[in-house]
């Protein structure tokens, strides 16, 4: 639960870094408001940073469970005491 919570709020601040730096180039190259730039910023920076979110949490999840998992940890029985 906690790894699902951690990959949605990297997710979004991704998307939100993503905006605003999409924004600050495409706006004043327009010359766009704050709304139109804003629009214009989502729709150049939505698919693709979801599309490459969704494959590096992907990776990280194959690396993690698949093929480096973490190790077991054999813990050894007492004897048994008196009989």
């Amino acid at each position: 639960m906690a790894l699902t919570a951690e990959c949605i709020g990297d997710h979004v601040l991704a998307l939100l870094l993503g905006v605003v730096f999409q924004y600050l180039a495409i706006a004043p190259m327009r010359g766009l408001g704050l709304r139109r730039g804003l629009v214009e910023a989502l729709k150049a920076d939505v698919l693709s940073l979801s599309a490459f979110e969704v494959g590096l949490f992907g990776w990280m999840a194959l690396m993690f469970f698949v093929f480096f998992p973490p190790p077991i940890i054999c813990i050894p029985m007492r004897p048994p005491t008196g009989s």
